[in-house]
This record gives structure tokens, C-alpha cells and sequence, in this order.
């Protein structure tokens, strides 16, 4: 076996493809179109792969997006989508033990300040006797083999978004998209939180994901105007909620009901066997409620990270 780094020019894709396809372990997010909307969308991202060839063709890797800001870098795997971490075809564990420790190894000699891996099927615990430091996050799935998808569209939300007329339709023009993101940046603002994405990210999603299979963005609408949005990604039998938003005026319209309702009936309709719902940040315990009442179950997961040298001397500096 060889190891190497490569980056998003002198990645094999259908090599990348073939093993996401063969992995457990393998996520919408670690494939080679999410890293491509981090460079696509800003400057000071890269996308890396730490990649373990065999003859038949990738073996072991772990995907990376670099971000430089004031010439200091992080690594992170993968970032704002909460899951990365290794994808492998090998069972030994001492193999994916070596393969990392050969990644920790490179990232040392780079200017890096801190290295982020998660790990969502609790495989990596040996992480945590190279420096890395943990903590928990969670995510919640519906498993639509088990779910109630009559009972659930009787919920008073979605019944009372149908006898408004709220209807549902996918995203069809780049201006949409800036409607969209006016909501989101209302949406912060309601919450109280720093948006974490731009709009030209946005943007990027919607042209790099029309007429692909991957991405399915609902729109909802009252007498032709936009008062809602939920962008979802589709790999293998699952389906992830990225983001969503509505119009802070129009709550009684209970978009977010009634887009959930849309997107569990969609899922029926392809045969998708999960819906992951994805993080709740701390301090949405309304948001954890609403996933539970939609039938979504905790599922936690492992977060390492390894702050070097480096980032632990900037830290200080920043705190003074």
C-alpha cells in the first residue's frame, strides 16, 4: 500500500466515489462535492485527501478542508457538516491506527493550529491517547422504515400550514436563492447567532446541485411569495437536513412543519431508509423538541480535536 496527499485537481473521483460507495462509514459529507463548495465558495478553504492506495484503488482515507485566516491554518473533518472521519475498505484496526497516526504526523510539520476529526460510528477511540481531546455531540435520525409517516402528517403544524395554503415546491432560479438567504440571516438574527455561512456558499449549492440527484432544496410559498426554504442532501439510502429558515413575521404559517412533512413524504416516495436531522447547537432545546416530536432519535457521536503548539499560543494571545 502507498500513502499520499492529494488535493481536489489530482483526486481520482471515480476512485473517491467508488469506495464512499463501499464504506459504512461514508456520508454526504465526505464526498468530493461538499469539499468543492468550501473552495468554490471561499478563498481561504482547500480541500485535502490523506489517501492509502492499493492496487484496486483507494483503500483508507480521510478527507480535510484546510482554512487559512491571517496565515494560520486548521483542518477539519469535515467542517459545519458534523460528520467526516476515516472512510475504509480494510478491517484491521492496527491499519486505520497507523494511517492516522501518518496523518497526525504530516499535519504536525504544516503551521496548523488545530485538527478536528469526527467520529460518528465510535471507531476512533485510540485518538485519544494522541493528544486529541473530545466531546460529545448528537444528531437526530428518523428511521423511516419504523416511522408513522400517517400519524405523523396529522400533527396540528402541518395540518394547520395546509389549511393556510402553504404550498411546497423545489428551488428553480439563482434569484430564489437570495430570498433564501435574506430568511437565513433572518433567522440568525431571530436566534441570536452569528451566521456561519455566505451568501455566494448558497449560491454555489443551487448551481452546483441543479439537476443532480444530490441536493433537493423545498421552497414554501403563500400566494406566490417565498415565507420558507429547507435544503437537504441525498447519499445512499439517506437523506440529510442541511439548513433551513422561514420569515420570522410569519410563524402561524408553521413552514417548518409542513416543509418536514414534505420532505418525510418524499423520503417514502424514493425508498430512503434514514433522515438524519442533523446537530442542535446548544441552547435549542425548542429545535431538539421539534426533531423529537418528528420522530427523530438522539444519536451522539465522538468529536476529537488536537489544538498544536501553535494554536494553543494563539489562543492565549486572543484571550488578551
Amino acid at each position: 500500500m502507498s500513502f499520499t496527499l492529494l488535493n481536489s485537481s489530482s483526486l481520482d473521483h471515480k476512485e473517491w466515489d467508488k469506495l464512499l460507495e463501499s464504506t459504512e462509514a461514508a456520508t454526504f459529507y465526505h464526498t468530493s462535492v461538499w469539499a468543492d463548495l468550501w473552495e468554490k465558495s471561499y478563498d481561504f478553504c482547500r480541500a485535502l485527501y490523506f489517501v492509502e492506495k492499493i492496487d484496486s484503488g483507494y483503500a483508507l482515507a480521510l478527507p480535510l478542508i484546510k482554512i487559512r485566516k491571517k496565515g494560520w491554518e486548521s483542518l477539519f473533518s469535515m467542517p459545519m457538516g458534523g460528520y467526516g472521519g476515516p472512510v475504509n475498505l480494510l478491517s484491521a484496526e492496527s491499519q486505520k491506527e497507523e494511517f492516522l497516526l501518518e496523518v497526525l504526523s504530516i499535519v504536525k510539520s504544516l503551521k496548523t493550529l488545530r485538527f478536528q476529526i469526527v467520529d460518528f460510528l465510535g471507531k476512533y477511540p485510540f485518538l485519544a491517547q494522541a493528544g486529541f481531546t473530545s466531546r460529545q455531540a448528537f444528531t437526530h435520525l428518523i428511521e423511516l422504515g419504523n416511522s408513522d409517516l400517517d400519524g405523523l402528517l396529522t400533527k396540528r403544524g402541518f395540518q394547520q400550514a395546509e389549511r393556510k395554503k402553504v404550498k411546497a415546491r423545489k428551488i428553480e432560479a439563482g434569484k430564489e436563492v437570495q430570498i433564501c438567504y435574506d430568511l437565513y440571516l433572518k433567522t440568525c438574527q431571530r436566534h441570536k447567532t452569528i451566521p456561519k455561512y455566505s451568501q455566494p456558499f448558497y449560491l454555489n449549492i443551487f448551481n452546483s446541485g441543479k439537476g443532480c440527484d444530490w441536493l433537493l432544496w423545498w421552497l414554501a410559498e403563500v400566494d406566490n411569495k417565498i415565507i420558507g426554504y429547507q435544503i437537504n442532501f441525498v447519499f445512499k439510502d439517506e437523506l440529510y437536513l442541511w439548513d433551513g429558515g422561514s420569515d420570522p413575521e410569519g410563524l402561524s404559517w408553521r413552514t417548518n412543519d409542513f416543509l418536514m412533512g414534505q420532505s418525510l413524504k418524499w423520503c417514502k416516495e424514493h425508498n430512503l431508509f434514514h433522515y438524519n436531522l442533523g446537530g442542535s447547537p446548544p441552547g435549542t432545546e425548542g429545535l431538539v423538541h421539534f426533531k423529537e416530536q418528528w420522530g427523530g432519535k438522539r444519536k451522539s457521536y465522538q468529536v476529537y480535536e488536537k489544538t498544536f503548539t501553535l494554536g494553543k499560543l494563539v489562543d492565549i494571545l486572543r484571550r488578551r
